[in-house]
C-alpha cells in the first residue's frame, strides 16, 4: 500500500485565511472545505458551528483568494428557508463557468434523505432537490457533470458504475430535478476497487476529468477512510474510469483515534471534500477527522506513481 502523506505538500496560505475567516466569523470546528477557483477567484464551502457544540454542523460558502475570504454566507439557513435541512457534505462544482453546490440532508430514521443542488455565482440561489426513483434510503455524494450531449449528468456509484441523466427540471432554477439511470458505454478497468465518491469531478481538459475517492477500511464496527485518485475518460464515446494506487493522508498521527472524535466508531478519516485540476497539479482540500482541514497541492503524477 502506497500511503502518500498531504501534510507534506500542505499550502499555508489558504489554511491560515480560513482559520481567519472562522475567527473573524465565530465558527468553530470547521472541516471539510470544498474548493473551486474561477478566473483566479476561490470559491469555498466548509463546515463549521456557530456555537460550541452545535449539531448537525452548519454549511457556509465564501469567496476570494488563498490569501483571504469574504464574509461567508450560512447555506444551512437558506437550504432551511426552503424546507431542506441539514445541509450535510457540501461540496463545489462548476457548470458552464457557474459554481454550484451540492450537498445532501443526512440521515433521519424512518424516512429518505434528499440529494440537492444549489446556485452559488452570480448569486445564491433556492436548493433544488434531485430525485430518482428507487434510489438508496441514504444518498450521500453524487458527482455531476455535462455529459457529451449537454445535459447534467451524475456519477451516481462508482463500483458498480452507474451513471445519471437528467430528465426533467431546470438546473439553476427552483425546479426539482428528475434523474434516470443509464447504461455508459463503460469500461472500470481492472484495478477499479470499491470507492465511494468524494470530490466532485474537476476537469483537467474536455475529455479528462478527476475526483478523490474514499477507501473505507472497516475493523469491526470501527471503520477509517483514505482518499484514492480516480480518472474518468471520456474520449472516444467511453466511460473508463481508472483508480491510481496511492492512498491518500493528512499524516501517520491523523491515523490514530483522536480522543475528541464525533463519531466513537470512526477510527481516523482524511475526507475529501475539495479538488482543482488545473496547469497538470492538484489543489486538494480535505477534512481531518470531522475536527479540523488542510490545503494541499501536488503532480498530477505524484498520485499515479
Amino acid at each position: 500500500m502506497h500511503l502518500l502523506r498531504l501534510s507534506d505538500h500542505r499550502l499555508e496560505a489558504p489554511v491560515e485565511a480560513l482559520g481567519r475567516l472562522a475567527s473573524e466569523h465565530g465558527h468553530l470546528n470547521v472541516f471539510n472545505p470544498s474548493v473551486v477557483v474561477v478566473d483566479g477567484t476561490w470559491h469555498l464551502a466548509y463546515r463549521a458551528q456557530s456555537r460550541p457544540g452545535e449539531k448537525p454542523f452548519r454549511a457556509f460558502y465564501a469567496q476570494g483568494g488563498p490569501d483571504g475570504f469574504g464574509t461567508p454566507v450560512d447555506l444551512s439557513e437558506v437550504a432551511a428557508a426552503a424546507g431542506l435541512a441539514p445541509t450535510a457534505d457540501p461540496k463545489l462544482f462548476r457548470l458552464d463557468g457557474e459554481v454550484y453546490a451540492t450537498f445532501n440532508t443526512g440521515y433521519t430514521a424512518g424516512t429518505n434523505n434528499e440529494i440537492c443542488v444549489m446556485r452559488l455565482t452570480p448569486e445564491v440561489g433556492p436548493p433544488q432537490r434531485c430525485l430518482l426513483a428507487d434510489r438508496q434510503f441514504v444518498e450521500k455524494n453524487w458527482a455531476f457533470f455535462h455529459g457529451g450531449d449537454g445535459v447534467l449528468h451524475a456519477i451516481y456509484t462508482l463500483r458498480p458504475l452507474v451513471l445519471l441523466r437528467l430528465t426533467a427540471g431546470d438546473v439553476g432554477t427552483s425546479d426539482d430535478l428528475k434523474f434516470e439511470r443509464v447504461v455508459p458505454d463503460a469500461s472500470g478497468g481492472p484495478r477499479l476497487p470499491d470507492l465511494t465518491i468524494g470530490t466532485q469531478l474537476s476537469f483537467a481538459d474536455p475529455q479528462t476529468a478527476y475526483l478523490i475517492g474514499h477507501q473505507k477500511v472497516v475493523i469491526g464496527r470501527k471503520r477509517a477512510y483514505l482518499g484514492r485518485p480516480v480518472r474518468v475518460d471520456l474520449s472516444g464515446g467511453r466511460f473508463a474510469v481508472r483508480a491510481g494506487d496511492a492512498r491518500l493522508i493528512h499524516s501517520y498521527r491523523a491515523l490514530v483515534p483522536p480522543r475528541d472524535r464525533h463519531n466513537p466508531n470512526l477510527i481516523s478519516a482524511t475526507y475529501f471534500s475539495g479538488l482543482v485540476a488545473r496547469e497538470g497539479r492538484f489543489l486538494l482540500g480535505y477534512g481531518i477527522n470531522d475536527l479540523t482541514y488542510s490545503f494541499a497541492e501536488l503532480p498530477v503524477e505524484a498520485l499515479w506513481a
